[in-house]
Protein backbone atom coordinates (compact mmCIF):
# COMPACT_ATOMS: atom_id res chain seq x y z
CA UNK A 1 0.00 0.00 0.00
CA UNK A 2 3.04 2.26 0.44
CA UNK A 3 3.66 2.98 -3.23
CA UNK A 4 0.05 3.96 -4.09
CA UNK A 5 -0.05 6.28 -1.08
CA UNK A 6 3.19 7.97 -2.10
CA UNK A 7 1.94 8.48 -5.65
CA UNK A 8 -1.36 9.88 -4.41
CA UNK A 9 0.48 12.25 -2.09
CA UNK A 10 2.50 13.69 -4.98
CA UNK A 11 -0.60 14.10 -7.14
CA UNK A 12 -2.35 15.93 -4.32
CA UNK A 13 0.65 18.16 -3.69
CA UNK A 14 0.97 19.02 -7.38
CA UNK A 15 -2.74 19.82 -7.67
CA UNK A 16 -2.53 22.04 -4.59
CA UNK A 17 0.39 23.96 -6.08
CA UNK A 18 -1.57 24.51 -9.30
CA UNK A 19 -4.62 25.62 -7.35
CA UNK A 20 -2.46 28.19 -5.56
CA UNK A 21 -1.59 29.66 -8.94
CA UNK A 22 -5.06 29.50 -10.48
CA UNK A 23 -8.31 27.81 -9.46
CA UNK A 24 -9.49 25.07 -11.82
CA UNK A 25 -12.28 22.53 -11.42
CA UNK A 26 -10.11 19.75 -12.87
CA UNK A 27 -7.29 20.57 -10.46
CA UNK A 28 -9.70 20.44 -7.55
CA UNK A 29 -11.13 17.13 -8.79
CA UNK A 30 -7.67 15.52 -8.82
CA UNK A 31 -6.98 16.77 -5.31
CA UNK A 32 -10.33 15.52 -3.99
CA UNK A 33 -10.04 12.07 -5.55
CA UNK A 34 -6.54 11.71 -4.13
CA UNK A 35 -7.76 12.58 -0.65
CA UNK A 36 -10.70 10.18 -0.93
CA UNK A 37 -8.43 7.32 -1.95
CA UNK A 38 -5.99 8.01 0.88
CA UNK A 39 -8.85 8.09 3.39
CA UNK A 40 -10.15 4.77 2.05
CA UNK A 41 -6.77 3.10 2.59
CA UNK A 42 -6.38 4.64 6.06
CA UNK A 43 -9.81 3.31 6.98
CA UNK A 44 -8.44 -0.23 6.75
CA UNK A 45 -5.97 0.43 9.58
CA UNK A 46 -6.91 0.07 13.22
CA UNK A 47 -4.01 2.24 14.35
CA UNK A 48 -4.92 5.41 16.24
CA UNK A 49 -2.53 7.56 14.23
CA UNK A 50 -4.08 6.37 10.96
CA UNK A 51 -7.52 7.32 12.27
CA UNK A 52 -6.23 10.76 13.21
CA UNK A 53 -4.67 11.26 9.79
CA UNK A 54 -7.91 10.17 8.11
CA UNK A 55 -9.84 12.73 10.15
CA UNK A 56 -7.47 15.55 9.17
CA UNK A 57 -7.67 14.62 5.48
CA UNK A 58 -11.44 14.59 5.85
CA UNK A 59 -11.40 18.12 7.21
CA UNK A 60 -9.50 19.36 4.18
CA UNK A 61 -11.85 17.52 1.82
CA UNK A 62 -14.81 19.13 3.57
CA UNK A 63 -13.34 22.56 2.90
CA UNK A 64 -13.59 21.89 -0.83
CA UNK A 65 -17.16 20.58 -0.91
CA UNK A 66 -18.83 23.90 -1.73
CA UNK A 67 -16.51 24.59 -4.66
CA UNK A 68 -17.04 21.15 -6.12
CA UNK A 69 -20.81 21.37 -5.68
CA UNK A 70 -21.06 24.81 -7.28
CA UNK A 71 -18.79 23.82 -10.19
CA UNK A 72 -21.02 20.85 -10.95
CA UNK A 73 -24.18 22.90 -10.38
CA UNK A 74 -23.07 25.44 -12.99
CA UNK A 75 -22.28 22.68 -15.49
CA UNK A 76 -25.70 21.15 -14.90
CA UNK A 77 -27.47 24.49 -15.27
CA UNK A 78 -25.64 25.18 -18.54
CA UNK A 79 -26.84 21.84 -19.93
CA UNK A 80 -30.44 22.04 -18.72
CA UNK A 81 -31.27 25.72 -19.22
CA UNK A 82 -31.62 27.87 -22.30
CA UNK A 83 -28.62 30.19 -22.88
CA UNK A 84 -30.43 33.30 -21.62
CA UNK A 85 -31.70 31.42 -18.58
CA UNK A 86 -28.20 30.19 -17.80
CA UNK A 87 -26.87 33.74 -17.95
CA UNK A 88 -29.50 34.74 -15.41
CA UNK A 89 -28.52 31.79 -13.21
CA UNK A 90 -24.85 32.84 -13.39
CA UNK A 91 -25.66 36.43 -12.48
CA UNK A 92 -27.81 35.44 -9.52
CA UNK A 93 -25.26 33.03 -8.08
CA UNK A 94 -21.89 34.48 -9.05
CA UNK A 95 -21.00 35.46 -5.48
CA UNK A 96 -21.61 31.94 -4.13
CA UNK A 97 -19.41 30.41 -6.82
CA UNK A 98 -16.59 32.91 -6.33
CA UNK A 99 -16.70 32.50 -2.52
CA UNK A 100 -16.41 28.72 -2.84
CA UNK A 101 -13.36 29.08 -5.06
CA UNK A 102 -11.72 31.52 -2.64
CA UNK A 103 -12.20 29.04 0.19
CA UNK A 104 -10.20 26.42 -1.73
CA UNK A 105 -7.36 28.82 -2.47
CA UNK A 106 -7.29 29.90 1.16
CA UNK A 107 -7.01 26.27 2.23
CA UNK A 108 -4.11 25.29 -0.04
CA UNK A 109 -2.27 28.53 0.83
CA UNK A 110 -2.63 27.97 4.57
CA UNK A 111 0.18 27.04 6.95
CA UNK A 112 -2.10 24.27 8.24
CA UNK A 113 -2.12 22.61 4.80
CA UNK A 114 1.66 22.86 4.45
CA UNK A 115 2.25 21.44 7.95
CA UNK A 116 -0.13 18.60 7.28
CA UNK A 117 1.60 17.58 4.06
CA UNK A 118 4.95 17.62 5.83
CA UNK A 119 3.61 15.56 8.73
CA UNK A 120 1.86 13.16 6.34
CA UNK A 121 5.08 12.49 4.42
CA UNK A 122 6.87 11.70 7.68
CA UNK A 123 4.01 9.38 8.58
CA UNK A 124 4.49 7.51 5.29
CA UNK A 125 8.22 7.19 5.91
CA UNK A 126 7.62 5.72 9.35
CA UNK A 127 5.01 3.36 7.93
CA UNK A 128 7.49 2.10 5.32
CA UNK A 129 10.02 1.35 8.06
CA UNK A 130 7.62 -0.69 10.18
CA UNK A 131 8.26 -4.34 9.39
CA UNK A 132 5.13 -6.12 8.18
CA UNK A 133 2.87 -3.08 8.38
CA UNK A 134 1.98 -3.07 4.70
CA UNK A 135 0.85 -6.68 4.71
CA UNK A 136 -1.29 -6.23 7.80
CA UNK A 137 -2.93 -3.12 6.46
CA UNK A 138 -3.51 -4.34 2.92
CA UNK A 139 -7.16 -3.56 2.19
CA UNK A 140 -9.37 -6.60 1.58
CA UNK A 141 -11.53 -6.53 -1.54
CA UNK A 142 -13.70 -9.37 -0.21
CA UNK A 143 -14.37 -7.39 2.97
CA UNK A 144 -15.23 -4.28 0.95
CA UNK A 145 -17.68 -6.24 -1.22
CA UNK A 146 -19.27 -7.81 1.83
CA UNK A 147 -19.70 -4.43 3.48
CA UNK A 148 -21.10 -2.93 0.27
CA UNK A 149 -23.61 -5.80 0.06
CA UNK A 150 -24.89 -5.01 3.56
CA UNK A 151 -25.12 -1.31 2.74
CA UNK A 152 -26.96 -2.11 -0.49
CA UNK A 153 -29.45 -4.21 1.44
CA UNK A 154 -30.23 -1.24 3.68
CA UNK A 155 -30.50 1.10 0.68
CA UNK A 156 -32.98 -1.15 -1.07
CA UNK A 157 -35.02 -1.48 2.11
CA UNK A 158 -35.00 2.16 3.27
CA UNK A 159 -34.92 3.69 -0.24
CA UNK A 160 -34.02 7.15 1.05
CA UNK A 161 -31.26 9.62 0.26
CA UNK A 162 -29.17 8.76 3.31
CA UNK A 163 -29.12 5.03 2.59
CA UNK A 164 -28.34 5.44 -1.12
CA UNK A 165 -25.58 7.90 -0.27
CA UNK A 166 -23.96 5.31 1.99
CA UNK A 167 -24.09 2.75 -0.80
CA UNK A 168 -22.51 5.28 -3.18
CA UNK A 169 -19.61 5.69 -0.74
CA UNK A 170 -19.28 1.90 -0.36
CA UNK A 171 -19.03 1.52 -4.15
CA UNK A 172 -16.31 4.17 -4.27
CA UNK A 173 -14.32 2.50 -1.52
CA UNK A 174 -14.62 -0.87 -3.25
CA UNK A 175 -13.34 0.67 -6.48
CA UNK A 176 -10.38 2.32 -4.78
CA UNK A 177 -9.38 -0.91 -3.04
CA UNK A 178 -9.70 -2.90 -6.28
CA UNK A 179 -7.62 -0.32 -8.17
CA UNK A 180 -4.80 -0.69 -5.65
CA UNK A 181 -4.35 -4.44 -6.20
CA UNK A 182 -1.15 -5.09 -8.11
CA UNK A 183 -0.73 -7.06 -10.25
CA UNK A 184 -4.42 -6.92 -11.15
CA UNK A 185 -6.00 -10.41 -11.22
CA UNK A 186 -8.41 -11.13 -14.07
CA UNK A 187 -11.35 -11.49 -11.69
CA UNK A 188 -10.93 -7.97 -10.33
CA UNK A 189 -11.52 -6.18 -13.63
CA UNK A 190 -15.30 -6.89 -13.64
CA UNK A 191 -15.48 -5.44 -10.13
CA UNK A 192 -13.83 -2.22 -11.29
CA UNK A 193 -16.06 -2.02 -14.38
CA UNK A 194 -19.21 -2.49 -12.30
CA UNK A 195 -18.04 0.11 -9.79
CA UNK A 196 -17.39 2.63 -12.58
CA UNK A 197 -20.87 2.14 -14.03
CA UNK A 198 -22.55 2.52 -10.64
CA UNK A 199 -20.38 5.50 -9.74
CA UNK A 200 -21.63 7.28 -12.86
CA UNK A 201 -25.34 6.88 -12.11
CA UNK A 202 -25.02 7.27 -8.34
CA UNK A 203 -22.76 10.27 -8.83
CA UNK A 204 -25.34 11.99 -11.03
CA UNK A 205 -28.05 11.08 -8.53
CA UNK A 206 -26.03 12.54 -5.66
CA UNK A 207 -25.41 15.73 -7.63
CA UNK A 208 -29.15 16.20 -8.06
CA UNK A 209 -29.72 15.74 -4.32
CA UNK A 210 -27.11 18.40 -3.52
CA UNK A 211 -28.43 20.76 -6.20
CA UNK A 212 -31.99 20.52 -4.92
CA UNK A 213 -30.67 21.38 -1.45
CA UNK A 214 -28.83 24.38 -2.86
CA UNK A 215 -31.93 25.54 -4.72
CA UNK A 216 -33.87 25.50 -1.45
CA UNK A 217 -31.34 28.00 -0.08
CA UNK A 218 -31.44 30.39 -3.05
CA UNK A 219 -33.69 33.38 -3.55
CA UNK A 220 -36.95 32.64 -5.40
CA UNK A 221 -36.67 33.23 -9.13
CA UNK A 222 -38.36 31.73 -12.21
CA UNK A 223 -35.04 30.33 -13.44
CA UNK A 224 -34.51 28.56 -10.12
CA UNK A 225 -38.03 27.13 -10.22
CA UNK A 226 -37.50 25.80 -13.74
CA UNK A 227 -34.14 24.32 -12.82
CA UNK A 228 -35.65 22.65 -9.77
CA UNK A 229 -38.28 20.91 -11.91
CA UNK A 230 -35.68 19.68 -14.41
CA UNK A 231 -33.31 18.43 -11.70
CA UNK A 232 -36.08 16.50 -9.96
CA UNK A 233 -36.69 14.61 -13.20
CA UNK A 234 -32.96 13.92 -13.55
CA UNK A 235 -32.87 12.66 -9.95
CA UNK A 236 -35.62 10.14 -10.64
CA UNK A 237 -33.97 8.99 -13.86
CA UNK A 238 -30.49 8.49 -12.38
CA UNK A 239 -31.83 6.42 -9.48
CA UNK A 240 -33.87 4.30 -11.92
CA UNK A 241 -30.71 3.75 -13.98
CA UNK A 242 -28.89 2.68 -10.83
CA UNK A 243 -31.56 0.12 -10.07
CA UNK A 244 -31.33 -1.22 -13.64
CA UNK A 245 -27.56 -1.61 -13.31
CA UNK A 246 -27.92 -3.40 -10.00
CA UNK A 247 -30.44 -5.82 -11.49
CA UNK A 248 -28.09 -6.63 -14.36
CA UNK A 249 -24.92 -7.29 -12.33
CA UNK A 250 -23.73 -9.89 -9.82
CA UNK A 251 -20.80 -8.13 -8.14
CA UNK A 252 -22.78 -6.35 -5.43
CA UNK A 253 -25.22 -8.76 -3.79
CA UNK A 254 -27.55 -7.56 -1.03
CA UNK A 255 -26.72 -9.35 2.21
CA UNK A 256 -28.84 -9.73 5.27
CA UNK A 257 -27.95 -7.25 7.98
CA UNK A 258 -28.93 -6.82 11.63
CA UNK A 259 -30.23 -3.28 11.27
CA UNK A 260 -33.93 -3.62 11.96
CA UNK A 261 -36.42 -0.80 12.46
CA UNK A 262 -35.11 1.67 15.00
CA UNK A 263 -31.62 0.17 15.07
CA UNK A 264 -28.80 2.70 15.42
CA UNK A 265 -26.81 3.58 12.33
CA UNK A 266 -23.22 4.62 12.09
Amino acid sequence: MQEPLEKLTERIAQSAERLKQHYGARRLHILRVGIRRIRTYLKQSGMRRAKRMRKIWGGFAGSTNDARDWDVFHRTARVLLEPDEYQTFKRLNRKRLEASHRAVKTMVNSAHWDRHLEYWRRYLERSANRAGTNSREQPSLDAALQKAGAVLSRALQADDDRAWHKFRIAVKETRYIADAISPLPAGVQPVIATCKALQATLGEWHDTVIQLQLLDELQPDPVHARLQSLIRKRRTLSLAQTRDLLAAQSIFAPTRCDDGPGAPRS
